[in-house]
């Protein structure tokens, strides 16, 4: 019973927060250390799948725990799309951000089924980034819709060969990592995961912001990047989010509605 009550708590939690914003900061250097020391800060920009690892893991506490950013700013919204997140980056409160993390694609898959969107919603983001670094968490359905899940594979190998045209593009391939069992899986529809799955993508994230730190700070030169030739408008097609599902009480899962 107890647990059944935690879920049903977490559960209305999660529902009253369609816009999640949280801010953690760390201490890179002593006050001491001369004002030319360089600062890094990141920006994680995601949807229902980024409000769960904020949620239920405190990713920004993560991340600035690990002293590889001097802070880090986790912006997610249930139901947020790839141009939704292109309006929120150049709309951005935040403090000019050193390197941007980017968790979208779900919605935009569910909602747009044409071939050409996936490479062109790519571009229209990395041009908005304006040549910093991104780190872009590709996408992983249940093999129980396998509809979905062939959208995510053509999805995926556009973000890869966007590499190609952008070399301050890197991946987070979590569709490589993410092994559902146990209490850390998909829950049923197939896109948002149990509780113990959400600290599972926390984990992940936590150690790929690591690694990607490591890699871009360890660089003595930097890249300007130039846009594609082609040209491709933003769309603003929004997806409906899936049908409520209903809490598993043995495993305390959770769900955040809308991708």
């Amino acid at each position: 019973m107890a647990v059944k009550k935690i879920s049903h708590i977490a559960l209305v939690v999660a529902m009253s927060i369609p816009l999640l914003t949280h801010t953690a900061s760390a201490t890179l250097n002593p006050p001491s250390s001369a004002a030319s020391t360089p600062t890094h800060h990141v920006y994680i920009i995601g949807d229902s799948l980024t409000v769960g690892p904020e949620l239920f893991a405190s990713l920004s506490r993560r991340v600035s725990r690990t002293k590889k950013w001097n802070s880090a700013l986790v912006n997610a919204k249930v139901g947020r799309t790839i141009p939704q997140g292109i309006a929120v980056l150049k709309n951005a409160r935040f403090r000019l951000p050193t390197a941007i993390v980017v968790a979208l694609g779900t919605n935009d898959v569910l909602s747009r089924r044409e071939a050409s969107y996936p490479a062109q919603a790519i571009d229209n983001f990395m041009r908005a980034a304006q040549g910093k670094p991104v780190l872009w968490m590709n996408l992983e359905f249940a093999h129980t819709r396998p509809d979905w899940r062939s959208r995510g594979v053509r999805f995926n190998r556009e973000l890869r060969r966007a590499t190609t045209r952008w070399p301050n593009l890197q991946i987070a391939d979590w569709d490589k990592h993410f092994s559902p069992s146990g209490p850390s899986r998909f829950i049923q529809d197939g896109i948002h995961l149990t509780v113990s799955g959400y600290r599972t993508r926390t984990s992940f994230m936590v150690s790929q912001l690591n690694g990607w730190a490591e890699r871009l700070w360890n660089q003595s030169t930097t890249t300007t990047t130039q846009s594609p030739t082609t040209t491709a408008e933003s769309s603003t097609t929004t997806t409906e989010p899936p049908s409520p599902t209903t809490t598993d009480p043995n495993s305390a899962a959770t769900t955040i509605p809308g991708p």
